[in-house]
């Protein structure tokens, strides 16, 4: 298996697997997506076994952290341990500490799912609990926490959001 970056003439193809896997309010609209994989800090990629690809990864190379803003394995390829492999393959990218939002448990079965997931490949759910997804459609926001690869400091975590606000949402 292998991650390979996506080119604007595959994009198309691929930004579906984001739309069966987020809920609207936690996705940009697809020409925002296409935008965004013109910037330097922005990669877009996909989990490639054999031909087919199995899933995608949006992240963002901050200073000092890897943003993961999805991850999303198709549908059909779910429950193959694609997802353990996408996460390593990411953190085998770079020596950063790797941070991603994920619903909070009380939201659904699937937001524990998810969390549990992240928890199994080692991931730490961050005691910040006023953290806030900015809407990708303007108004209100989505409450969310944090995950990361590793533990942080509150101080580390403050500077963290602020560069995911500042860079990744264009908040200043």
């Amino acid at each position: 298996m292998e991650i390979k970056v996506v080119s604007e003439a595959e994009f198309d193809g691929l930004y579906g697997i984001i739309e069966e896997s987020f809920p609207y309010e936690e996705r940009r609209d697809r020409e925002d997506e296409r935008r965004e994989i013109k910037r330097k800090e922005f990669n877009f990629c996909r989990l490639v076994s054999g031909k087919e690809t199995v899933g995608i990864a949006a992240y963002w190379s901050l200073k000092k952290y890897i943003f993961l803003e999805h991850l999303a394995i198709k549908k059909s390829e779910r429950g193959k341990g694609y997802g353990t492999v996408f996460l390593n393959k990411l953190g085998e990218l770079s020596d950063k500490p790797i941070i991603l939002e994920v619903e909070p448990p009380e939201k659904s079965e699937v937001a524990r799912k998810r969390i549990g997931f992240y928890e199994r490949n080692g991931y730490i759910l961050n005691e910040k609990k006023d953290y806030e997804q900015p809407s990708y459609h303007g108004g209100k926001g989505v409450h969310l926490l944090l995950m990361s690869s590793a533990p942080m400091s509150e101080e580390e975590t403050e500077r963290a959001t602020r560069e995911i606000r500042e860079i990744c949402y264009k908040i200043h």
